[in-house]
């Protein structure tokens, strides 16, 4: 027996997730537009104690602005609280359906917080699509799970309580509290992957196969268990192959790193199961299979060969027993003064430096020293060498790099302080002989977070 569509059955879907905020995902169509008046009724009989919309103008429609003041005029005279956030998908990367949901979920999580439940109409034959969509696109046993129930969003709740429900009960139940919405012009064109599958394949495979809907989300159900179950055999794997203080270096450790030797011994199978869920706890957009099968690569490869795997703005690289995974960075800028009078300084493109003023000498930097500034190996003359404190002779910089096992994707990137043209510094590594404070002198410690770190100070 089906459900019937109301405020009550709304009502009995939400109650465990016991949010102070409901936040709707408003796009004024059919679908969103009931999700709304619903949860009006709820919040007027006071099961919701705050219900809040926003609105997503993609700006691809001439009717958009049409759209958003139709939002408006529905929020007002239902007394809802709008945000209308306006998005630019002209410079998108890839498809455009795959953009504007991305961006789509990006404003929402940024209008939420942990007290906060996300709202979205989706429903049963939403569902039905998604699963057939990314059968079509190879996905495996988690994307064919299809769309969850409930899932984190950021700090906030994303749920979709209307997947039990079908399109004609939507319709149903807007025609009979006469609803009013509007009409996208763009769900009818075939060049959108969904589209096509909605209006032209899926009509055919129910003519042939009238229950075919009911057998997609069945299948959906078997696969979002057999996800649950290499998720837990991949977090077994895991265990394996974390690193501990203990046995990481100093500058791994500031990095989401996976630790091989263990990982050498398990198939490729579950070496690809592991990689995918080390990848989704470490809040990393998980790549396709040609990517994966790339960063595999990085697992055979020599110790010292520096690989780098690179895809939607993320960086794997290979650094001795390890894979480390961070976004992209750019080159940082050549030279900044010094802000000694900060707790802490934001460098361009290059994470933060954290300073300490101080007194007791030990691995305090004088000071005193004129026109401290931040600079970088690069821009620095490749034949200066380096006396350090406490230590006999002078090495160059590439060879003091090596000896504090950093990694080469550090070396160009770690902030070196100069003072009249000389090194005196690496924060976190050596201050070189005759810039040492002394007991009693005022001192500055350094302390650098890279950026990506994981690292908190």
């Amino acid at each position: 027996m089906s459900l019937v569509l109301n405020h009550h059955a709304l009502k009995a879907a939400l109650e465990p997730l016991r949010a102070k905020r409901f936040i709707v995902a408003l796009s004024g169509g059919l679908d969103s537009v009931v999700l709304l008046a619903l949860l009006v009724k709820l919040r007027d009989e006071g099961f919701l104690s705050s219900l809040q919309a926003v609105h997503v103008n993609h700006q691809l429609s001439p009717n958009a602005m049409s759209w958003q003041q139709h939002c408006s005029d529905l929020c007002g005279e239902w007394k809802v609280p709008l945000q209308s956030v306006a998005i630019d998908l002209s410079n998108c990367t890839g498809g455009l359906e795959e953009a504007a949901r991305n961006l789509r979920y990006s404003v929402l999580e940024m209008h939420s917080d942990s007290a906060s439940c996300v709202v979205f109409a989706h429903h049963r034959q939403d569902q039905v699509e998604t699963v057939l969509y990314r059968m079509i696109r190879g996905s495996g046993a988690r994307g064919l799970g299809g769309m969850p129930g409930f899932r984190n969003l950021g700090d906030s709740m994303l749920t979709r309580p209307l997947l039990p429900f079908s399109r004609e009960q939507i319709q149903n139940y807007a025609d009979a509290n006469q609803l009013s919405w509007v009409e996208d012009e763009s769900n009818l064109s075939p060049r959108f992957d969904r589209n096509f599958l909605r209006n032209q394949v899926l009509p055919i495979l129910r003519e042939r196969w009238p229950h075919v809907d009911a057998r997609l989300i069945k299948q959906a159900e078997r696969m979002a268990e057999d996800a649950v179950l290499l998720d837990e055999l991949a977090a077994e794997d895991l265990k394996m192959c974390q690193t501990t203080s203990s046995d990481v270096s100093y500058w791994i450790s500031h990095y989401k790193a996976l630790w091989l030797p263990e990982s050498l011994g398990l198939s490729d199978a579950r070496q690809r199961n592991l990689l995918r869920y080390w990848l989704r706890r470490s809040g990393v957009t998980v790549p396709g299979e040609a990517v994966l099968e790339e960063i595999l690569s990085l697992i055979g490869s020599r110790e010292d060969a520096n690989p780098l795997v690179c895809w939607n703005g993320w960086e794997m690289r290979r650094y001795q027993q390890y894979l480390v995974v961070m976004q992209a960075i750019k080159e940082p800028v050549q030279l900044e003064a010094l802000d000694s009078e900060s707790g802490s300084q934001e460098l361009k493109s290059n994470g933060s430096l954290f300073i300490e003023h101080s007194c007791d000498g030990a691995g305090c930097i004088r000071a005193d020293l004129p026109d401290l500034s931040i600079s970088y190996r690069q821009y620095l003359d490749p034949s200066q060498r380096i006396r350090l404190t406490g230590r006999e002779g002078s090495k160059s910089l590439k060879k003091i790099m090596q000896e504090h096992r950093l990694p080469p994707w550090l070396r160009d990137r770690i902030p070196l302080l100069v003072s009249a043209g000389r090194l005196v510094a690496a924060p976190d590594l050596w201050i070189a002989e005759g810039y040492v404070a002394e007991e009693g002198q005022a001192g500055l410690r350094l302390s650098w977070r890279p950026p990506n770190s994981v690292v908190t100070h």
